[in-house]
């Protein structure tokens, strides 16, 4: 989904928000996605974060109004989605990838020629 607006958040988290979602990143970790918030917004024209996060959108014609309380966005630690539908063993796998790709992103942060030996 392409993103449609962009906000700096302090000095060390970005929000996207997208068709659908509005996903928090963690600037100090790597752009580490912290949280994926789905929402009913489409066509974000502007966002703005204070106390709240506020969207203008245009969509059917007009324009609407949408929010979000930070106090909902969780900036601690990776996100991971979560699905009653999958099972406890799907995600453990989840997150035994989510560990590699992590331990990899390291590793080639440190060797700037990794990627061309990976």
């Amino acid at each position: 989904m392409p993103i449609s607006s962009v906000v700096f958040y302090k000095k060390d988290h970005l929000f996207t928000a997208g068709t659908d979602n509005l996903k928090v990143w963690d600037l100090s970790s790597d752009f580490q996605l912290v949280d994926n918030i789905e929402t009913s917004s489409k066509g974000i024209l502007h966002m703005v974060i204070d106390d709240k996060i506020q969207q203008i959108a245009f969509s059917g014609g007009g324009l609407t109004y949408h929010q979000c309380f930070l106090s909902d966005v969780n900036f601690k630690g990776a996100y991971i989605f979560s699905n009653p539908s999958i099972s406890c063993e799907k995600l453990e796998k989840v997150e035994e990838i989510i560990t590699k790709n992590n331990k990899i992103q390291r590793r080639n942060s440190n060797n700037p020629m990794a990627h061309i030996t990976n």
